[in-house]
């Protein structure tokens, strides 16, 4: 589920509201942020704060597995940053090195409803989203009022590469920003790639781990095969020694399917499809057509008996005897299992098509979802303009990707769509501009255009409350 949590700037007296709190999510997200501006000081006190409330969130939950993950990861991330400040003082420089690319490198343009279209906000929430946002939002280079060359923007080598830190700083602010709200219609989302294996073609891995990355800023409870939900079934401790790790996999599998066969495992709302040319290749395994039928007629038999057994035996099979086992990979039996879903579900199916690779996304869901679902293919396609020689800023697709997706997850959301309605409005001008203009806007200009964007947003939710008090009225 997505669980957005309300929060303010350290430095802003707290409002009391009890909908505002500061998650360690959202400290991470102004860490980043920091970061991607060279703000290495602020970014390594965002960073002890954020470890700080994600030990203390672990501690509330101590058997809560995604709060121990998630103190797990930030630790982590702080500890990698803080290593990175004992590089050479070239670091400090937008290059190769610099803790601003490594940041990038590790890591829709669908119109809404016009604000004026949506349903009226409870006075209470757009009053809450309201003070979060004026807390939240306010420009960094507003409330410093520091040059761009102490945040490192000058160091930089071209005019290409300050654009693209202030591109990125813009969509870190913005997805800070929108984890800040407090929203309250919430959607479970599985995220279903191929890992990296150069034998079989491109899988851009990094750019899937990097939407995961991105969606977790925002509190989504999201699911891979790398995030197991549930408890393993019952069963003897020497065969979990065995194939412990298929069951962990196969059990964090089993939302995608359109029933729920475990108390503890519930079907997701939606699923995200990162297509490749490997999970093309994949997908042409000669036993893919026996394997998604033996699995079907064992989700029926595990339907009838409420359990999971039949399945389990079925991918135990097909996993590890010798004549299946050479073209087998884990992310077929999730594509199985979204076949079983459409077609129980129908349109309703919920899934989300992005084509890493060019029509990689016809090519790995043509067969069975219809050409009428929306693929995103942004990615691929500014990449083909990037090699046109047309301008493209660094993760620009990806950008794009990851605010398509969290409007479709939360299209229920007045809050939400009026934060998106404005920011996109907001990075098209900024994007307009950056690509009219040789140069880099300075600091001046770059304040007046973040601080427009962010004020318009705030301006239009105060707008919603008069609206929603007046009709209460």
């Amino acid at each position: 589920m997505l669980n957005f949590i309300a929060g303010v700037r350290p430095s802003s007296p707290a409002p009391s509201s009890r909908h505002l709190a500061i998650s360690s999510q959202h400290l991470v997200g102004q860490a980043r942020a920091h970061q991607v501006m060279g703000n290495l000081e602020d970014a390594k006190k965002s960073y002890s704060e954020a470890v700080n409330k994600a030990k203390t969130e672990h501690e509330k939950k101590p058997g809560d597995r995604q709060a121990k993950e998630a103190f797990d990861a930030i630790r982590n991330e702080s500890f990698t940053f803080l290593s990175g400040l004992q590089e050479p003082a070239t670091a400090a420089t937008v290059g190769e090195h610099s803790p601003t690319s490594r940041t990038l490198n590790q890591l829709l343009p669908t119109n809404l409803n016009d604000a004026a279209t949506q349903r009226p906000l409870s006075a209470q929430r757009v009053h809450d989203t309201s003070i979060a946002l004026s807390n939240a939002i306010k420009p960094d280079f507003v409330e410093k009022r520091s040059s761009l060359s102490e945040l490192g923007l000058v160091q930089t080598t071209t005019p290409t590469e300050e654009k693209n830190a202030q591109v990125e700083y813009l969509f870190e602010k913005a997805l800070s920003t929108l984890g800040s709200l407090e929203l309250p219609n919430k959607s479970s989302l599985f995220l279903v790639y191929a890992h990296d294996n150069p034998s079989y073609g491109k899988a851009e891995a990094a750019i899937s781990r990097y939407l995961i990355d991105k969606l977790s800023q925002i509190q989504v409870n999201l699911y891979s095969d790398q995030t197991p939900m549930g408890k393993p079934s019952s069963r003897a401790v020497e065969d979990w020694k065995e194939d412990g790790k298929l069951e962990d996999i196969l059990t964090s599998q089993l939302c995608l399917l359109p029933t729920r066969l475990r108390n503890d495992v519930e079907p997701v709302d939606k699923v995200v499809v990162c297509c490749s040319e490997v999970l093309e290749k994949y997908l042409d395994w000669p036993y893919y057509g026996a394997f998604y039928r033996e699995l079907r007629e064992a989700y029926r038999k595990d339907c009838e008996q409420k359990g999971t057994s039949a399945i389990r035996k079925v991918v135990k099979a097909f996993s590890q005897e010798a004549g299946y086992q050479a073209g087998f990979h884990h992310v077929l039996t999730e594509m199985a299992f979204l076949q079983i879903r459409v077609e129980q579900l129908k349109d309703q199916h919920g899934i989300i098509p992005v084509s890493l690779t060019p029509k990689s996304s016809k090519q790995c869901l043509g067969s069975f979802i219809a050409s009428t679902t929306v693929r995103m293919e942004d990615i691929s396609r500014f990449e083909e303009q990037a090699k046109a020689g047309r301008e493209v800023y660094l993760n620009q697709g990806q950008h794009l990707v990851l605010f398509k997706l969290i409007e479709r997850l939360l299209m229920g959301s007045d809050e939400a769509q009026t934060f998106l309605n404005k920011f996109w409005q907001g990075y098209d001008k900024c994007i307009f501009r950056l690509n009219k203009e040789s140069s880099t806007p300075g600091e001046l200009e770059f304040t007046k255009l973040v601080d427009s964007i962010f004020g318009g947003i705030e301006k239009t939710l105060r707008d919603q409350l008069v609206l929603a008090t007046l009709q209460q009225h």
